[in-house]
């Protein structure tokens, strides 16, 4: 997908729909709890802690698994497209536009946090 010029991807994990039929028998099986982490835990999809309803596939591979689909899409892209992705990062600092997963990390990561630190230092002079 990165070779063909998409722009972000999207890497998730099975969360069974309260009421499905699948959702039922995981519960049966005692596999799903109806508690706060497994209402948080959709939102939270890039986390060590997401469940994994298949026996085959441990939490830990779960996580790795969806981190190498992730990071490995976004190095192939900025490898096909490197002036794309420093147009998107440009962007996305100058009109606060995040098109793309990697920006909205970039901005939240350096340029947010450098910004609320120096607006932090001025209030303490």
């Amino acid at each position: 997908m990165a070779w063909l010029g998409v722009y972000d991807v999207a890497v998730s994990k099975f969360v069974p729909y309260p009421g499905s039929e699948l959702f039922t028998r995981l519960q049966h099986e005692g596999k799903i709890q109806l508690d706060d982490d497994f209402f948080v835990s959709p939102m939270d999809f890039y986390t060590k802690k997401a469940p994994s309803y298949a026996d085959a596939i441990s939490t830990r591979r779960l996580y790795w698994t969806m981190m190498w689909m992730f990071w490995n899409f976004y190095l192939l892209s900025f490898m096909f497209r490197p002036l794309r992705v420093l147009r998107t990062l440009v962007k996305a600092v100058t009109t606060g536009s995040e098109d793309t997963r990697y920006a909205k990390w970039f901005v939240d990561r350096f340029y947010t946090r450098r910004r609320w630190r120096k607006l932090a230092e001025t209030a303490q002079r």
